[in-house]
């Protein structure tokens, strides 16, 4: 047996990552005769989609091997061979027979005992233990899943917000005033106050901030604001040093008679600099103030005698003055700096503890964790035990750990599987790790690209900086040392040889600058020796890569219009639209392509780039449950009508509509604004919306309007209908609260549509990871390499007495600020953090340029590039490491530069048969209202309309129930007969109904329809829908050159009741008849000529 290892594999894009840990993981589980043995692997990865792909490619190959299918047998083969050879190099006696035998009897129990099959997301194995260990770790028994910051956050400073000018809370109250006036001096709205608030405390759910937060736990927001204080007197203090100095050197060249116009480059002179000093105490001196201090040139050699003399009579004591100034300036300055960017966080510092209560807070209440908790609890744990309780009996379960995607891994949850790995290597065990530091691309998620650099060069005293005093970390390190096998994957069996080239070359040229070596120090040791990508023996050939820079006005018009010309070029080329994926760095550009290739008839898959506010069917059912929520929201009811026009009746309003539907909502009437529907034929009812259930409004809304049949709508209705669905049972049933929701989610809620559809990929880079595409289009392809203006750091702060709360107590240790969110300025370069500021520099550097490289490792045939050249900073773009690649002349203005650099082939065509995937065809969507469910009738419903609260309708239903057994008026008997022995009416009941029936029946409008053939008559006749409920209208009668309906109805009288004749109406004019007339029956009207009234 070999001695166990610790594999770190370096993979490289489309080098067989998945597959490698497909055929790792069945290895170990085929190695021993017991078919349970897949129990004690534990594979992580980091995203459920990789996690799926992992466990659906490991139950193929096994499959594949126990199976008797001759093709099976052959796409499997070359996988087998290695595993069975490897297994036998390892000294176990196994052949073929036996492996297959294994894999088959693996397979089975894995499927029948699914749950133990450990192949999962970092966050779900850690939920596991959390739940296995809720009490120890302090948590609600039944505690919640909370993956929502926003909403946690939203609500702690919410909390937070309504502890102002409550007892107890004096400080609190300080610190948001003064925020508030802080922004309104900066001339900011204080309204944004609670979204600062909010994102501000992200940091407290973020794991690379989790140190820097602890390390000032123990300050409270009165310490915050002492501090505060501190430092403000601090920088007064210099401030008024070097301003008092200069206002006397000032009065000194009064008093000489001297003006600063005299002084040498008199606008530019030592004069002038006074005076700048009064404004800014540090501003730097020019070469001319210093040629005055060093070579005592106080003025021009063409100055009057005068006026040298008067100067040279002061210039010793300006001199002293300078001299001091630069003391005082070199000094303090790069404290000054330092706590001028710190004074800009004070405020939301000294609010942070008291956020992290309220977050705890709420938890508590609604036993709602938030996911970030989780990790960090663990990680208390294991910081501070030799052998974690919690991994005890995990230790004893799981002999191997396989980590994948281990670029994006946080420090944190790397150290909290490292007692697993070291347990596995101490028993004998083999481990392994993979990933890609190139391809680390999740930093604002806490993924830390240098741990997969660090273990791969055994560099492990790298990992152990910052928590060189924890003991257990450190013997942690240093037991897993002696197993380490770095190995690398680098050969590219996904791209093209012009693709993979290509990538080598730019990144290669990246690679060697020294301006990116002077930004990014650990360049090389990301892109290492072994960076470039190997060609396969057999490479594909006929790739083409093309860099395009363009030039104008509004990006997005030519960035699309230059898109669409690539489609055209790569369709004439034999592609398809599913073969093209465009991927873009930010997903409102997504968002922006997306929509304009829809408008263009061109369709789109994309995870998420369709937001359903991008939906008009959407946006009418949400617009229409606001006017529900408020009938005398008038933005709204515009809203919803102009909607239902464009979406329903596919036409623009008229000025004649337009002049209706401003009367009707302007008129303040909701039955009104309902009306302007039903006259069109479609019936909503104010009274009936108001009272269903959330989910049965959206529902009620899609089906009067026929929704569903917008087959482009479908995806959005679908997912919008899940939305609702899921906000109804987990959050709440209040239509209030749900729009509330929609209007701070909607942004984020997109759909995902299936795979295998005839349509083009739009996709965020982050999304496109570990997928590939025959094309690939990237456009906006000039993303900075650069910190952005709210980019912060969370600095290590040097000891200094002003940061420094002085313990009144000989017993307590003095507090001290020894952390802070600072902007990544330009300033700090002079401060004591100049070290993290340009580590932050160089990290931003490293991602952008692993975005480029996941963005261009994804195509097998062809990539496009899109550049725009005229933008601001374009030198500090991942377009300019482009440009200087390509060594691009330069472009005129308003000019276009397009780069082949490898002319592409035409597609080849390749005979394969079709995959016939079991698709399931929904021919038509059924819903329906559960109000109409059964259910017990209430007493009330017989005595009153519970609408209207007016005198039992049931006399009428009697009536309606007898009109339903007539055909002609001979029947009459029959239908009374009928009723009275289904228990409907008493005998006394029958003598008046029959002269109520008769007296109908003679009504000159009516009696025609009752003197026709009996085959001529559909009494409640169902009519089938194509899709959704069926129709059922009381009474249809058939002439040689019309269709009469008749329709009966109780209680009061309702516009309601004509637009449901209208859309009886409308179908059978759909069925081909030319001539169908309506007719309403009041059963209930006493005065004859109100009883009947025509619909037109």
């Amino acid at each position: 047996m070999q001695s166990p290892k610790f594999k770190i594999y370096s993979s490289s894009a489309g080098s067989g990552k998945t597959y490698t840990l497909a055929k790792e993981y069945i290895k170990l589980a085929l190695k021993t005769t017991s078919p349970y043995y897949f129990n004690h692997i534990l594979a992580v990865t980091f995203t459920n989609k990789a996690a799926g792909e992992m466990k659906e490619r490991i139950l193929k190959y096994l499959h594949q091997f126990a199976s008797d299918d001759l093709q099976d047998r052959k796409d499997s083969e070359l996988l087998l061979k290695q595993i069975l050879e490897e297994l036998q190099e390892e000294g176990i006696e196994i052949d073929e027979e036996e492996l297959r035998a294994r894999a088959s009897k693996t397979f089975k129990h894995i499927i029948h005992e699914y749950a133990n099959f450990s192949v999962s997301t970092i966050d779900s194995f850690v939920q596991k233990i959390v739940s296995a260990f809720t009490e120890d770790l302090d948590f609600p028994f039944n505690f919640e899943v909370n993956l929502d910051a926003e909403v946690l956050l939203d609500a702690a400073v919410e909390q937070l917000l309504q502890k102002v000018n409550t007892e107890h809370f004096e400080q609190i109250t300080l610190a948001i005033k003064s925020f508030a006036m802080e922004k309104a001096d900066e001339g900011k709205s204080w309204n944004g106050l609670a979204g600062e608030l909010a994102g501000f405390g992200k940091n407290l759910l973020y794991d690379q901030h989790q140190k820097a937060i602890d390390n000032i736990a123990n300050l409270e927001a009165e310490d915050f604001l002492q501090i505060e204080k501190q430092t403000k007197a601090y920088c007064e203090y210099v401030e008024t040093k070097i301003k008092t100095i200069s206002q006397i050197a000032l009065e000194s060249i009064d008093s000489a008679g001297v003006t600063i116009g005299d002084f040498f480059q008199s606008r530019s002179g030592v004069g002038v600099y006074f005076h700048k000093l009064q404004n800014d105490v540090f501003a730097s001196p020019n070469s001319y103030v210093m040629k005055a201090v060093e070579e005592n040139q106080w003025y021009s050699k063409t100055q009057k005698g005068g006026i040298k003399a008067a100067i040279d009579s002061i210039a010793d004591e300006l001199s002293i003055y300078l001299t001091n100034i630069f003391s005082i300036q070199e000094t303090e300055k790069s404290k000054y700096i330092l706590f001028k960017e710190i004074l800009k966080q004070t405020k939301k510092l000294a609010l942070l503890s008291q956020l992290k209560k309220e977050i705890a807070a709420i938890q508590n209440e609604t036993g709602q964790i938030h996911i970030s908790e989780f990790n960090r609890k663990i990680f208390e744990i294991v910081m501070k035990e030799p052998i974690p309780f919690v991994y005890e009996r995990l230790g004893e379960k799981y002999n191997h750990i396989l980590i994948d995607e281990f670029q994006d891994t946080s420090t944190l949850q790397w150290h909290n599987f490292l007692p697993l790995v070291e347990n596995a290597l101490a028993n004998g065990h083999f481990n392994l790790a993979v990933g890609d530091a190139k391809q680390s691309i999740y930093r604002f998620r806490g993924g830390e690209m240098e741990l997969i650099v660090h273990l791969h060069k055994n560099n492990l005293e790298r990992l152990v900086e910052g928590n060189e005093e924890n003991d257990f970390l450190t013997e942690r390190y240093a037991s897993i040392r002696p197993y380490l096998k770095p190995e690398n994957l680098s050969t590219n069996y996904r791209s093209t040889k012009e693709v993979i080239t290509f990538n080598n070359d730019l990144f290669g040229f990246i690679k060697a600058s020294g301006e990116n070596e002077s930004i990014a120090p650990s360049l090389s040791f990301v892109y290492d020796e072994f960076f470039a990508q190997q060609v396969p023996p057999k490479p594909k050939e006929g790739g083409h890569v093309e860099i395009d820079f363009l030039q104008g006005e509004v990006e997005d018009e030519i960035m699309f219009e230059r898109i669409m010309a690539i489609i055209d070029e790569v369709r004439d080329a034999g592609y398809n639209y599913s073969d093209i994926a465009i991927l873009c760095r930010k997903n409102k550009h997504g968002r922006i392509v997306a929509n304009a290739l829809k408008e263009n008839n061109i369709d789109v898959v994309s995870s998420d780039s369709l937001n359903l506010s991008a939906s008009d069917a959407v946006n009418l059912v949400i617009s229409l449950m606001k006017v529900v929520q408020n009938p005398e929201n008038t933005l709204s009811k515009y809203e919803a009508i102009y909607l239902f026009y464009r979406v329903v009746l596919h036409r623009i309003p008229d000025t004649q509509d337009n002049h209706f539907i401003k009367e009707a909502i302007e008129s303040g009437d909701i039955a009104l604004f309902y009306e302007l529907i039903e006259d069109e034929g479609y019936a909503l009812a104010s009274f009936d919306l108001q009272q269903m259930a959330l989910y049965e409004i959206a529902e009620k809304i899609i089906n009067t309007f026929f929704l569903f049949e917008h087959h482009k709508e479908l995806d959005f209705l679908f997912r919008f209908l899940d939305v609702i669905l899921e906000f109804q049972t987990k959050k709440s049933t209040h239509l209030t609260d749900f729009l509330q929701f929609w209007e701070t989610k909607k942004e984020t809620l997109s759909i995902s549509t299936p795979e295998g559809q005839e349509a083009v990929n739009v996709m965020s880079i982050h999304k496109s990871k570990g997928l590939e595409f025959p094309v690939v289009i990237i456009p906006y392809c000039h993303w900075t390499t650069d910190t952005g203006l709210r980019t912060e750091i969370w600095a290590n702060l040097p000891i200094e007495d002003e940061l420094r709360i002085v313990s009144q107590s000989s017993e307590k240790a003095d507090k001290i600020l020894q952390n802070a969110p600072l902007k990544v300025a330009k300033a700090l370069e002079q401060t004591a953090v100049v070290k993290q500021y340009k580590e932050e520099k160089e990290k931003t550097f490293l991602e952008s340029l692993n975005m480029l490289y996941v963005g261009l490792t994804r195509p097998t045939d062809r990539l496009y590039l899109i550049v725009k050249k005229n933008i601001k900073d374009f030198n500090k773009t991942v377009g300019n490491q482009l440009y200087q690649f390509i060594n691009c002349p330069p472009i005129a203005e308003d000019e276009n530069h397009f780069e082949i650099i490898y002319q592409g082939e035409a597609k080849k065509q390749k005979d394969k048969k079709e995959k016939v995937k079991d698709l399931i065809e929904i021919s038509a969507i059924t819903s329906f209202e559960r109000s109409n469910k059964v259910k017990l009738r209430q007493s009330a419903e017989r005595l009153f309309d519970l609408k209207t609260f007016e005198k039992s309708k049931d006399y009428g239903n009697k009536v309606h129930a007898a009109f339903a057994k007539i055909k002609t008026y001979h029947d009459t008997d029959y239908a009374l007969q009928e009723i009275l022995r289904e228990g409907l009416i008493t005998a006394s009941e029958v003598a008046g109904l029959k002269h109520t029936l008769e007296n109908i029946m003679s009504l000159p409008a009516i009696k025609p329809l009752f003197e026709v053939a009996e085959e001529a008559i559909k009494n409640e006749r169902e009519i089938l829908m194509p899709k959704g409920k069926p129709l059922r209208p009381d009474r249809v009668v058939r002439f040689k050159d019309k269709i009469v309906i008749l329709d009966y109805k109780t209680g009061s009288k309702s516009d309601s009741h004509k637009t449901q004749v209208r859309q009886y109406m409308n179908i059978y004019r759909a069925m081909g008849h030319a001539k169908v007339e309506g007719i309403l029956v009041y059963l209930e009207e006493k005065a004859k000529d109100e009883q009947v009234v025509e619909v037109d």
